[in-house]
């Protein structure tokens, strides 16, 4: 009788990560082809009064139709722009810092028409700049918004309702929820994985992220959040919550707060300031943003990559895989930040869930391959004689 073949562990691994790779790809190509791409405007805006008398010149009038058409811009004054939520306005200090780079300034205005709905976006002209220098700058940036599929046009009119202060507040509850009991739920998984002697159950703890970051998504679908005239509140609040609520688990435990809880605080302490944006953006992470949105057309969030990063050494540690630490379950903390920061993503409401969906899926690739980086890093290095115990 013919002997069945079975795969290694190696080659299955092998094989489940060619799919992912294959999954991954195919959706990106999905959401990028099903872009409803609609009528996008370019509002050609004066810094001042003077520059406004210069470009109401008919050369410039006929340069700017030949490059946008007759109906993709409109002349206004600064002054007499409406800050509506579907505008996009970059300051024109930010815009006199990004004029020289091309694809930079590019990448500002995909992410509002991708990402925020934006339906017309301002485009600054200055006086200290000749207009044939300006006039080039205006058409790459007309060929570029082309190329990915926007058709230049009137934008078009948006409506919108208010809800009632008691529906808003009622939709933020549910929300908070979600984001609350999402990371927490993940961490005691783990933590059971570890009491049980199984493997770590890191995509279906990415899984069961997504479907609830869907939940909460659908419960912000209403033109208030949409459109940002209603602000969350309580982002941050969220991110931090599951870890008031885990330490505070573990002292109604009798358990002592150890290395492990500081390190997760630690690190908490700079996913807050980042998340409320009061640590600078590199200028290396700036220009891979630019990259992404300019030449894949998809961005993953730094914060997902990290927090799945933690979550697979955290499981990683909590199954004892260490040759250098014996691991207790006070590690499972850091499986909070994978959840959390997933779940944030699905608090813009104003993004496309295909796209939420798409970020969210790199994220968690990009952060399970470096995991799998430092894992390989770290076993190369010969162990010592013994591992070191540490009180966690």
């Amino acid at each position: 009788m013919k002997k069945r073949y079975r795969a290694t562990s190696n080659e299955r691994a092998r094989c489940k990560f060619s799919v992912s790779v294959f999954l991954f790809f195919a959706f990106h190509v999905s959401c990028r082809a099903s872009l409803a791409a609609g009528p996008v405007e370019l509002i050609l805006a004066p810094a001042d009064e003077a520059v406004f008398q210069m470009i109401a010149e008919r050369v410039v009038r006929e340069d700017a139709r030949s490059i946008l058409g007759p109906s993709g811009w409109s002349l206004r004054r600064a002054q007499d722009i409406e800050r509506f939520p579907w505008t996009f306005r970059l300051d024109w200090k930010d815009f006199q810092r990004w004029r020289g780079h091309d694809e930079a300034l590019l990448a500002r205005y995909l992410r509002a028409f991708r990402f925020r709905r934006s339906r017309e976006a301002v485009f600054w002209l200055f006086g200290d700049e000749p207009w044939p220098i300006q006039k080039a700058r205006l058409a790459k940036l007309a060929e570029g918004l082309k190329a990915r599929k926007f058709v230049l046009g009137p934008a078009l009119a948006v409506r919108w309702e208010r809800e009632t202060g008691g529906i808003l507040w009622t939709r933020r509850a549910g929300v908070f929820f979600l984001a609350v009991f999402l990371p927490c739920l993940s961490a005691f998984w783990l933590a059971g994985v570890h009491a049980s002697g199984e493997p770590g159950m890191m995509g279906r703890a990415f899984l069961f992220s997504l479907a609830l970051g869907s939940v909460s998504w659908l419960i912000l679908q209403t033109d208030a959040f949409r459109w940002q005239s209603e602000p969350l509140y309580f982002v941050q609040a969220a991110y931090l919550a599951p870890f008031l609520g885990w330490t505070a688990a573990r002292r109604l435990r009798g358990l002592r707060l150890g290395v492990a809880q500081a390190a997760a605080w630690a690190v908490l302490a700079l996913a807050l300031l980042r998340l409320g944006q009061h640590l600078p953006v590199s200028p290396w992470e700036s220009a891979a943003r630019d990259f992404f949105d300019v030449n894949i057309g998809l961005r993953p969030r730094i914060g997902e990559i990290f927090g799945w990063t933690c979550w697979s050494l955290a499981a990683g540690l909590t199954l004892s895989h260490s040759k250098f630490i014996v691991a207790t379950p006070g590690w499972t903390v850091f499986a909070l930040f994978g959840p959390a920061a997933t779940l944030n993503s699905f608090l813009h409401a104003q993004s496309p869930i295909s796209f939420i969906f798409a970020r969210s899926c790199l994220g968690f690739f990009l952060g399970r391959l470096l995991a799998m980086v430092i894992k390989k890093f770290f076993q190369m290095i010969p162990a010592p004689r013994s591992p070191i115990p540490v009180s966690l």
